[in-house]
């Protein structure tokens, strides 16, 4: 990751064969542009074990499909958790990014009083206005779970929740040692429903002496920026800057979860040692609210079927791709979380349903 002192700022960076370590880390990883592999030939075996960078083929892979009789029920139910009276926007994002990704329904738990603001905004979604009691909110959420059969698919905590003693209360309520393991009705890897754990959820967990009890080993995606980590694991933002990979694993092993940590080529570690890294580089994503749109992302993934690991590989990947094609459009400098929301449909289109051209006889991709 070091550079010379002539290093220059390229736009396109053509990397043989397989993509080097030092290209995605810093400085380097900000001279390098866009990353484009051009294959030798070299067999996966020779790279087992190793990080992989995440490619559109893996991705198309794991992208989950519809049946012709599919209702919404069946395309996943999101719980998005968050918002507070200064941040409404967080949930707002979330909750639109995980129906964007193809989620069936998407219901938004929130304090009653942000609720109309949400609500005028996209209709699509459903809500959950919350008490100002964190117990009675606590009892709100499980009664709604209970109410639908124990139909939730994945939720997604923190967005905008805040850092207040009730926003404390409600997580210890919901994920602490008494709190409710959300038997999911989608057979996940684990026996309880997958989660996104995202901003004010992460702060949350930084203040505690141990990972919550209520959150089993594998259930979880946890989605901290550099500064989360850091205090995350008690250890300074350079450190983490200093070797991200090294540090996304530790946090995998000490939580026992997976970790998407979020920085310039961003790293999604899994308990089991496995190591993903993002396509490309994305310095247009560094606005507020982006984080939030990633975070509904991955809870889209995980209630479509995806286990843990692949609704972070997916949702990296589509959200990397989307903020691509909204930077052609905004530029660098002038992109809105909003913007990136808008371009998942045609980035997740593009990947999952390939169209028939009766002229040519044959079927055909979007380019991504």
């Amino acid at each position: 990751g070091s550079t010379a002192p002539s290093a220059f700022q390229a736009d396109v960076t053509l990397c043989l064969g397989l993509p080097k370590i030092g290209l995605v880390l810093e400085p380097a990883a900000s001279c390098v542009g866009e990353l484009e592999l051009l294959d030798l030939g070299i067999s996966s075996a020779a790279i087992d074990g190793r990080p992989a960078l995440i490619d559109e083929r893996t991705v198309r892979r794991i992208l989950p499909r519809r049946d012709a009789s599919a209702h919404k029920h069946q395309t996943g139910t999101v719980l998005v958790i968050g918002g507070a009276p200064t941040y409404y926007g967080a949930p707002r994002l979330s909750a639109e990014s995980a129906a964007r990704s193809g989620a069936g329904l998407v219901c938004v738990a929130s304090p009653s009083t942000i609720v109309p603001v949400i609500a005028g905004q996209v209709p699509e979604l459903t809500f959950l206005p919350l008490d100002e009691s964190p117990t009675a909110a606590v009892s709100q959420i499980n009664t709604w779970i209970t109410r639908r059969g124990g139909h939730v698919d994945a939720i997604v905590a923190g967005p905008g929740l805040g850092q207040s003693p009730q926003a404390w209360r409600l997580l210890i309520g919901l994920f602490g040692r008494n709190g409710n393991n959300f038997e999911s009705s989608r057979k996940c890897d684990s026996s309880a429903t997958p989660m996104v754990l995202d901003a004010d959820a992460l702060n949350w967990i930084s203040s505690l002496h141990s990972f919550p009890t209520g959150i089993n080993p594998g259930q979880a995606l946890m989605t901290p920026h550099v500064g989360e980590m850091s205090r995350l694991l008690g250890i300074s933002a350079d450190q983490v800057l200093s070797d991200p990979i090294g540090i996304a694993k530790d946090a995998a092993r000490r939580f026992k979860q997976t970790v998407l940590l979020k920085t310039g080529y961003s790293v999604i570690a899994t308990d089991a040692g496995r190591v993903w890294i993002s396509p490309r580089s994305a310095p247009e994503l560094a606005t507020a609210g982006t984080g939030d749109v990633l975070a509904g992302l991955a809870g889209g993934m995980l209630a479509q079927g995806l286990s843990v690991e692949d609704a972070a590989v997916a949702a990296l990947f589509v959200g990397a791709q989307a903020g691509k094609r909204a930077r052609r459009k905004f530029g660098v400098h002038g992109l809105l979380a909003h913007d990136v929301i808008n371009e998942i449909p045609y980035v997740v289109r593009a990947l999952a349903e390939p169209d028939w051209d009766g002229d040519d006889m044959r079927w055909k991709r979007e380019e991504l």
